[in-house]
C-alpha cells in the first residue's frame, strides 16, 4: 500500500508539473542513505524540483517518521493560508479522518485524501 501511495503521489506531482502549478512537498516518509531528514521541498516547479522529490519517493522507507498529527501540524506550519492540499496516505483511520476535519476546521479550507488502497481512488 505504501509503494502505491509513491506511485500515486508521483503522478500528482506530474499532473501538477503538466499544468504549471507550483507546488511544495512533504512527506513522512524518511529517505534511505539521507544526510539530514529529507521529508519537505519547498515551493517550486520544473524539471529540477520534481527530480528531487522523485529521487526521494525512490528512496523513501515505509515506516513512517511521525505521527499523523505532527505531520498535520508540520504542514500547517510550512504552508501560508492561500494553499490547498493534497494528502496521499495508504488509509485513513477514523482518529486521522478526524484530526484532518480538525485542520480542515482551522485552515477554513479542504483537504483531497487520496487514499492507496488498491480499489480506493479517493474518499
Amino acid at each position: 500500500d505504501v509503494e502505491r501511495c509513491y506511485s500515486l503521489t508521483r503522478s500528482v506531482c506530474e499532473k501538477l508539473e503538466e499544468k504549471h502549478i507550483g507546488y511544495s512537498f512533504l512527506t513522512n516518509a524518511p529517505c534511505a542513505d539521507s544526510v539530514g531528514r529529507w521529508n519537505y521541498i519547498g515551493d517550486g516547479l520544473g524539471p529540477r524540483h520534481l527530480s528531487v522529490i522523485l529521487e526521494g519517493l525512490g528512496r523513501a522507507t515505509c515506516t513512517p517518521a511521525d505521527n499523523f498529527n505532527m505531520l498535520l501540524a508540520q504542514m500547517e506550519k510550512e504552508q501560508s493560508a492561500t494553499r490547498s492540499f493534497i494528502l496521499v496516505t495508504p488509509e485513513l483511520s477514523v482518529e486521522n479522518a478526524a484530526a484532518i476535519r480538525r485542520f480542515e476546521a482551522r485552515r477554513g479550507q479542504k483537504v483531497l485524501v487520496i487514499s492507496g488502497i488498491a480499489g480506493e481512488e479517493a474518499k
